[in-house]
Protein backbone atom coordinates (compact mmCIF):
# COMPACT_ATOMS: atom_id res chain seq x y z
CA UNK A 1 0.00 0.00 0.00
CA UNK A 2 1.40 3.29 -0.92
CA UNK A 3 -0.23 6.52 0.87
CA UNK A 4 0.61 9.90 -0.62
CA UNK A 5 -0.96 13.12 -0.04
CA UNK A 6 -2.51 15.21 -3.79
CA UNK A 7 -1.95 18.10 -4.48
CA UNK A 8 -4.90 19.27 -1.87
CA UNK A 9 -2.90 17.78 0.62
CA UNK A 10 -5.17 15.42 0.90
CA UNK A 11 -4.42 11.68 1.81
CA UNK A 12 -4.75 8.77 -0.43
CA UNK A 13 -3.76 4.91 -0.50
CA UNK A 14 -3.33 3.06 -3.89
CA UNK A 15 -3.05 -0.48 -2.57
CA UNK A 16 -1.09 -2.84 -4.65
CA UNK A 17 -0.45 -6.11 -5.71
CA UNK A 18 3.14 -6.96 -5.35
CA UNK A 19 3.43 -10.46 -5.56
CA UNK A 20 1.49 -10.22 -9.19
CA UNK A 21 3.84 -7.94 -9.87
CA UNK A 22 6.91 -9.15 -8.80
CA UNK A 23 5.79 -12.11 -11.10
CA UNK A 24 5.18 -10.14 -13.74
CA UNK A 25 1.52 -11.01 -13.80
CA UNK A 26 0.25 -7.45 -13.05
CA UNK A 27 0.40 -4.08 -15.39
CA UNK A 28 0.64 -2.12 -12.01
CA UNK A 29 3.03 0.46 -12.05
CA UNK A 30 3.15 2.92 -9.91
CA UNK A 31 6.48 6.02 -9.27
CA UNK A 32 6.98 6.36 -5.58
CA UNK A 33 7.54 9.49 -4.69
CA UNK A 34 10.07 11.26 -2.18
CA UNK A 35 7.20 11.91 0.49
CA UNK A 36 5.04 8.54 -0.13
CA UNK A 37 4.52 6.19 2.70
CA UNK A 38 5.01 2.59 1.61
CA UNK A 39 3.66 0.01 4.21
CA UNK A 40 4.28 -3.49 3.92
CA UNK A 41 1.72 -6.40 5.77
CA UNK A 42 3.48 -8.77 7.88
CA UNK A 43 4.06 -11.91 6.44
CA UNK A 44 2.78 -15.30 8.40
CA UNK A 45 6.30 -15.91 9.51
CA UNK A 46 6.15 -12.40 11.20
CA UNK A 47 3.20 -12.79 12.96
CA UNK A 48 3.87 -15.97 14.53
CA UNK A 49 7.49 -14.24 15.45
CA UNK A 50 5.07 -11.61 17.25
CA UNK A 51 3.14 -14.22 19.29
CA UNK A 52 5.98 -16.26 20.16
CA UNK A 53 7.58 -13.07 21.70
CA UNK A 54 4.09 -11.91 23.64
CA UNK A 55 4.12 -15.26 24.63
CA UNK A 56 7.80 -15.18 25.92
CA UNK A 57 7.61 -11.91 27.80
CA UNK A 58 4.27 -11.67 28.98
CA UNK A 59 3.29 -15.38 30.03
CA UNK A 60 5.74 -17.04 30.82
CA UNK A 61 7.60 -15.07 33.23
CA UNK A 62 4.09 -14.64 34.65
CA UNK A 63 3.99 -18.59 34.55
CA UNK A 64 7.45 -18.55 36.03
CA UNK A 65 6.84 -16.72 38.79
CA UNK A 66 3.59 -19.20 39.90
CA UNK A 67 5.42 -22.05 39.90
CA UNK A 68 8.38 -20.82 41.75
CA UNK A 69 6.20 -19.75 44.53
CA UNK A 70 3.88 -23.14 44.54
CA UNK A 71 7.54 -25.01 44.60
CA UNK A 72 8.57 -22.75 47.95
CA UNK A 73 5.23 -22.76 49.56
CA UNK A 74 5.28 -27.16 49.16
CA UNK A 75 9.04 -27.00 50.09
CA UNK A 76 8.31 -25.50 53.12
CA UNK A 77 5.62 -27.59 53.96
CA UNK A 78 6.93 -31.01 53.13
CA UNK A 79 10.03 -29.38 55.68
CA UNK A 80 7.58 -28.08 58.64
CA UNK A 81 6.37 -31.45 58.42
CA UNK A 82 9.87 -33.88 58.46
CA UNK A 83 11.31 -31.27 61.64
CA UNK A 84 10.53 -31.75 64.85
CA UNK A 85 10.86 -29.03 67.37
CA UNK A 86 10.99 -30.02 70.76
Amino acid sequence: MVLRRDENSELTAVKLNLSGVIKGKSAENIQVHPQDIVYILKTFIANVSTFINQVFEGALPLLNAYLQVLFWTRTNQKLRSTVSFR
